[in-house]
């Protein structure tokens, strides 16, 4: 027989319904036109500030604040889009940082579900603003769910619903997708826990598995960290209850909580366990249970869950004072909501939950605060990486939770009169108090600000004052005023984020410019330098979008030996906040050494000058030499990379014709360059200069330059200073101006390495040693490497044991993201060196043979190279990612039994 649904499960159902259609009404609210195709949830108003295309006007910028959408989350988003698209799955990216594993980059997503599913029904920028909405739908709509299962009046459970949907916290945040995937299922692994208690059912304890899953793959490690340490709380509590209660039901609470953990833990493997082993060996600040205190939230910031804009805000006309990012001090949740939330002590009458949702209140403020519970977290895995102030969204979490209890105590008919005037009375007495010592502490501050402070609070007064009129209205309208005061809680948290989020026109979404045209013009494998100096140049990750690779980036983790290796070329950015920044990586110099990290081309937004470089100077015409039937020769070292001029002081010049040689290592060497020229060109007592192409490799170098008489009847004289040598001058060339474009410099680095490229002779040093002989003048890294790991004495022997020029031929015949193969042909043993990041997951095979691959100049990737023609390969196969595939399959397996085994999964209808 079917089963019949009783009038009250309709009713339920109906009010599902209403609370689904207020989920999507309030998010579709929110994000409004960047759900249409001719917008995007993205600051791409923020390019009018940026080369090449700040010769845009598109007025005052909607928030300064938000740049990170721009820079990182949308070049991220469309490289996933157009891999699955192509049906890859991105393991790799090589367009910053000489490449780095998306794999280990919690950020990226890569195995997040809905953004693989998106990537393939809308293109990035319609992806982040729907992915945005559901999102927002998804975690209210659970929260809803979570809090109906407590007996509460369902239109309380749909004011914490609503307060969670559109908490500050989140919207803050609304435009960095990791952080709204993490904290969307947050409600579901309650959910999930409470149903698996109530039931007795393991299937639930699973589907909390897969939640916390989802959450990780989510991408925000710390969030999930922090709410792990909230479930547990929230877990022991009930443990607690059970014990005094009946002991039966401990040992069921303890194995829910270690299915949620454990297969959650197994499924989010695929991003943890490779991001773990990238933290490892990343840049990341790791703190201690004493320097953790100074990321705490601070205690002055407690009034902003009252007047959110207390310090200041960057959408308003008064901007932020009051110290750190204003996103990360946000944890407003709503003045309305927030007044609510203090007088659930009084007005409580689901006990239960009440209990739990105040221990966890208690040890969300001890936490965030900086109490000693701070320090007790260094007891499990990765608190060294946590933040305290960024697990703020525990604020609203737990205030969602007590809004809710308070509600329906309001709404319940047998809480006294007494207790509703004392709650009121405490809450505003709370208020009150609170901003008095803020008031007190800010002393001068106050007064310079109080217009606007006084302003903010007087906006939060308004609304605790409209919903106190509401509140005492509840016995006249017990139907109509609940509602009324949940579209005042939404209506509060909108007006509020209303404008935080730029949606902008799709016009200005990185449009094409002259500058990526001509890059683009260039064909061959090479790598691109913007400096951002007096003015940012597209900025991090952003030439990525047009498929043009970067030796630095915007990541939140980056190989620590990179990072160093980078920062000795430059550490000194003209750009505060980017030099601040320690995940990203940019330059505002130009420096030589970026070379050998295959930089052909370097922008810039004012003009350089690199034109020349001197090398030598030999003054003087003290006497004089004439070239009879043998050349003049002068040798000389060249001091840096580049040599491209000559200039020969001619002492006397007649008619006829003069021939100009220069040779490297001796005379009839490698010839370089070779000129004819008039005598009746040359002006006598001048220097002549004589233009080649730039020897890129000539730093240390010895050459020689030769004058003689083309024809018999010339008679040509050199200047000769008074030591006898012949006066000339040398200069090199770093950097070759090629165009200017939507004011942009476009520079070429005639010096540049190739990606890969042979060296026969290995510099053996200590790790702390490396970049100091990299940077040493007498070093010249086209000829010679630098190791710390030794090669094996059977190669190390077939090396040269000084620095030698190749003469070997390497061309690089297939370069993907997760693959290089390479055709080297070499008459000598060498060490293939090539100018991608060293990471562990990259194997190589010489002749299909596997070959350990080295950590070379640092940070670069080498290959050891037998004499002869060889084919070498290097794949992306990392072992760890391999390792958390095999556990999140048998996780999802394990999922799959229980529920099966359990033959108990689904849906309650009650409220």
């Amino acid at each position: 027989m079917e089963r019949q649904i009783s009038p009250i499960q309709h009713c339920v159902v109906q009010r599902r319904v209403v609370v689904l259609l207020w989920l999507i009404i309030l998010a579709t609210l929110l994000l409004r036109e960047s759900l249409l195709s001719s917008y995007t949830l993205l600051p791409l108003d923020l390019i009018q500030t940026i080369a090449p295309w700040d010769d845009l006007d598109l007025g005052p910028l909607e928030n300064p604040l938000i740049s990170d959408p721009f820079y990182s989350f949308y070049p991220r988003r469309e490289l996933l889009t157009a891999a699955v698209r192509d049906g890859q799955i991105p393991l790799w990216n090589p367009t910053i940082m000489l490449g780095t594993p998306n794999t280990a980059n919690p950020n990226f997503q890569l195995f997040y579900p809905p953004n693989l599913l998106m990537a393939l029904i809308l293109p990035a920028h319609q992806a982040l603003p729907w992915l945005a909405w559901l999102h927002l739908i998804v975690t209210g709509g659970l929260m809803y769910l979570f809090l109906s299962q407590h007996k509460l009046h369902w239109l309380a459970c749909l004011s914490g619903a609503t307060v969670w949907m559109l908490n500050g916290y989140a919207l803050v945040w609304l435009e960095n997708p990791h952080r709204l995937s993490t904290l969307a299922w947050i409600p579901g692994l309650f959910w999930a826990y409470e149903t698996a208690v109530r039931r007795k059912s393991i299937a639930w304890a699973a589907t909390g598995g897969v939640m916390l899953g989802l959450s990780i793959l989510g991408g925000q490690m710390q969030f999930v960290f922090a709410i792990g340490l909230m479930l547990g709380v929230y877990g022991l509590t009930a443990i607690v209850e059970a014990f005094s209660q009946n002991r039966a039901d401990v040992g069921r609470a303890i194995v829910y909580l270690a299915v949620i953990g454990l297969i959650g833990l197994g499924i989010g493997a695929l991003i943890w366990l490779p991001a773990s082993e990238f933290a490892g060996m990343s840049q990341r600040v790791r703190f201690t249970s004493e320097t953790i205190q100074r990321t705490r939230w601070s205690l002055n910031h407690l009034i902003t869950l009252f007047a959110p804009n207390f310090y200041g805000n960057p959408v308003t006309e008064r901007a932020y004072w009051s110290v750190g990012n204003y996103a990360e001090t946000t944890a407003y949740f709503g003045a309305v909501a927030f007044f609510l939330a203090l007088t659930a002590p009084f007005l409580a009458t689901a006990r239960r939950f009440s209990r739990y949702a105040f221990v966890l209140a208690a040890a969300v403020l001890a936490l965030v605060l900086g109490s000693p519970l701070a320090r007790l977290i260094f007891a499990l895995p990765g608190a060294q990486f946590v933040v305290l102030s960024r697990l703020l969204f525990l604020i609203p979490l737990v205030g969602s939770w007590l809004t809710a209890v308070a509600l329906d105590g309001w709404l319940r008919q047998s809480v006294s009169r007494r207790r509703q005037i004392i709650s009121v009375l405490f809450a505003g007495g709370l208020i009150l108090v609170l901003t008095l010592w803020v008031k007190d502490g800010l002393g001068g501050q106050f007064v310079k600000h109080q217009s606007s402070i006084l302003a903010d609070l007087g906006r939060s007064a308004l609304l605790v004052t409209a919903v106190l009129i509401l509140l005492a209205l509840i016995p006249r309208w017990p139907r109509a005023v609940p509602a009324l005061i949940v579209a005042l809680i939404a209506a509060d948290l909108i007006a509020w984020g209303w404008h935080f989020n730029p949606i902008v026109s799709t016009d200005y979404l990185y449009p094409d410019n002259a500058v990526v045209e001509f890059l683009k013009q260039d064909p061959g494998l090479h790598r691109v330098l913007p400096l951002q100096g007096d003015k940012i140049v597209f900025g991090p990750n952003v030439l990525g979008v047009f498929g043009i690779q970067t030796i630095g980036g915007y990541t939140p983790l980056i190989p620590a030996n990179y990072q160093q290796l980078y920062k000795s070329i430059d550490d000194e950015v003209d750009i505060w906040w980017m030099g601040e920044n320690r995940n990203m990586l940019v330059m505002s110099h130009f420096q030589p050494l970026v070379s050998l990290l295959n930089v052909k081309y370097v922008l810039s937004a004012r003009p350089l000058n690199f034109d020349i470089v001197p090398q030598m100077e030999q003054e003087g015409c003290e006497n004089t030499a004439v070239v009879v039937s043998t050349p003049l020769i002068q040798s000389f070292t060249a001091a840096d990379s580049g040599l491209n001029r000559i200039d020969v002081a001619f002492a006397s010049a007649d008619s006829g014709s003069i021939e100009f040689w220069l040779w490297r290592d001796q005379v009839d060497g490698e010839l370089v360059a070779h000129f004819t020229r008039l005598a009746a060109e040359i002006t006598p007592d001048q220097e002549q200069a004589f233009f080649f192409a730039p020897v890129a490799d000539s730093a240390n170098q010895t050459f020689v330059w030769g004058v003689n008489s083309a024809e018999p009847d010339t008679a040509v004289a050199l200047c000769q200073n008074d030591t006898g040598d012949y006066a000339f001058a040398a200069y090199a060339n770093w950097l070759q101006h090629r165009e200017t474009a939507d004011g942009v410099w476009i520079y070429e680095n005639p010096n540049v390495a190739p990606r890969a490229f042979l060296v026969h002779h290995i510099e053996q040093r200590s790790e702390d040693e490396v970049l100091t002989a990299l940077h040493a003048p007498d070093f010249n890294w086209y000829h010679s490497a630098v190791m710390v790991t030794p090669l094996p004495d059977e190669w190390q022997s077939q090396l040269s044991d000084a620095p030698i020029r190749t003469a070997s031929s390497v061309t690089i015949t297939s370069y993907q993201s997760q693959q290089v193969d390479i055709h080297v042909d070499t008459p000598a043993a060498g060490l293939l060196v090539l100018s991608d990041s060293f990471y562990p997951g990259w194997k190589a095979t010489v002749d299909g043979q596997a070959t350990p691959v080295y950590q070379v100049n640092h940070a670069l990737r080498g290959v050891f190279v037998p004499f002869g023609a060889h084919e070498i390969q290097f794949r992306f196969r990392s072992k760890t990612l391999r390792t958390a595939v095999f556990i999140a399959t048998l996780s999802l397996l394990a999922t799959a039994v229980l529920i099966i085994k359990s033959g108990d999964w689904r849906l309650e209808i009650r409220d």
